[in-house]
Order: structure tokens, then sequence, then C-alpha cells
């Protein structure tokens, strides 16, 4: 909805450790360790070694995502106007898009601190 800000701060980001995943019907929710949180409305993204897998249906994913549960971030940052990248320490990495010109499409929690995109 409102795009990625250049200057978006992830920093908070690396050395997390990915503790939960639940998925609803429209819905993903991240819980990483020390109250960082993630929550995924629209259109994600699971790199897996340089092979890009598209999920436009949240619970498509679930395998995938699954997968990433205990890994640490390794790098996390701004891919493009329209889209974050996190990266864990086994050469996968999660991408969350901004596809709704209508709609929030994530949201990031760093504590009590929140990003809306």
């Amino acid at each position: 909805m409102y795009g990625v800000p250049v200057d978006i701060d992830l920093s908070f980001l690396p050395g997390k450790r990915l503790e939960s995943a639940d998925f609803t019907q429209f819905q993903l929710q991240l819980r990483f360790d020390e109250r960082v949180r993630l929550s995924i409305e629209s259109v994600y993204r699971i790199d897996k070694a340089g092979s890009v897998l598209v999920y436009d249906e949240i619970p498509a994913g679930a395998a995938e995502v699954v997968a990433l549960l205990s890994m640490d971030v390794t790098n996390a940052y701004r891919l493009a106007e329209d889209a974050i990248r996190i990266e864990f320490g086994d050469s996968r990495a999660l991408e969350a898009v901004d596809d709704s010109v209508q709609y929030e499409c994530f949201q990031i929690w760093n504590g009590d601190a929140i990003i809306v995109v």
C-alpha cells in the first residue's frame, strides 16, 4: 500500500531466530525471538538457493516457511520499492511484497515499534 521506505531500518533482524509461523487463510505471522514479528497479508516469495517460489495464497507456501523454523536471520534489507528480503543461514530467504495500492501488505514489529507497508 505505502511502498517500502527507502530508509527502512531492518538492522534489528539479523541474529533473530524464527520461533513460530502461524497461518490463516489471509495472513502469515512469523514470530522471532526478542519480540520481533512479521505479519504478511500479500504475496510472498521463498528463495531457495536461487530458485524463487512465489505464493499469492498464504497457506500455499506453508511447507517452505515451516522449513525456516529455528533458523537465524543473517541479513534483512529493502530489496526494492515494493519488497523486503530476510535471509537465513542456509541460502534461503523470505521476501514480503507490497502488491496492493488499496491495502496494507505487511507489518514488522520490533517490540512496540511497528513498520507498516
